[in-house]
């Protein structure tokens, strides 16, 4: 996996911490993007939600904090972080997974605009321009299947975790997407696949970053509703903050 994004979700916290995690096994963007702003959280109101907060076989307090920094690395990844390196290039320039969708954006827009204009150029103008504008989606369609890969790699923890719980999980990632106005989200798709595929179906139904970065938009919402609905085990993790060493990263990402 990418250097960087093993930095995401590393924390300086306790051994204790670290092996309950690992057992627990708006202004529009871009045309499309769900119109709620991610830190609006929405309350989800799944019996099996409440049934499962705060307790010991269902959402912990470390499970809690696992959450809280997996959303902060979608984040980073999706928006960057001034500290640290963005993940993504294009024509040797770092690039936000954002600067990326909207870097395609104008590109298509662009060669829209110039499709209209096709009288105002002789047969050799035009050429380039098509040429120029081929090189381009083909470096974009290449830089898009390392970024697919990139995130594919980074969410297969959390898919591998939510294994036994994932008939449960896909209607609350659906009511998430549903009250944010993005019915049509990959996201509850992609996950209800069969067990091991998930991760095909990510890369085969997600053709362009656009779609990429709703998808991940979706699920940093997604989680954000989540822990929003989970205050039994947000006062637990609370709890464990005056015991256990915590970075200032969950910290700050449990206040929003």
């Amino acid at each position: 996996m990418n250097k960087i994004l093993k930095k995401l979700l590393r924390t300086t916290i306790s051994k204790t911490f670290i092996m309950s995690i690992a057992l627990c096994g708006t202004p529009t963007l871009m045309q499309g993007e769900p119109a709620h702003h991610e830190q609006q959280a929405v309350q989800l109101g799944s019996s099996f939600l409440q049934f499962i907060d705060g307790q010991p076989f269902g959402i912990t307090p470390h499970i809690f904090g696992y959450l809280l920094q997996l959303r902060l690395g979608l984040k980073q990844i999706f928006y960057g972080n001034p500290t640290a390196e963005k993940i993504f290039s294009y024509k040797d320039k770092k690039q936000t997974l954002k600067e990326m969708a909207l870097l395609e954006i104008k590109a298509e827009k662009t060669f829209k605009e110039l499709c209209a204009q096709r009288a105002r150029f002789d047969q050799q103008e035009w050429q380039e321009i098509e040429t120029e504008n081929a090189e381009q989606g083909a470096e974009l369609r290449d830089s898009l299947a390392q970024a697919k890969q990139t995130i594919a790699d980074f969410l297969l923890p959390f898919l591998r975790n939510i294994q036994p719980i994932k008939k449960q999980i896909v209607p609350l990632m659906s009511e998430s997407c549903e009250k944010r106005g993005h019915a049509s989200s990959l996201l509850p798709v992609c996950v209800n696949m069969a067990d091991e595929t998930e991760v095909t179906h990510f890369k085969q139904n997600i053709t362009s970053y656009k779609e990429l970065g709703l998808f991940c938009l979706d699920l940093i919402h997604f989680l954000t509703d989540m822990i929003s609905s989970c205050p039994k085990a947000r006062a637990q993790f609370e709890q464990l903050r005056k015991t256990d060493v915590v970075t200032q990263s969950i910290i700050d990402s449990a206040a929003e």
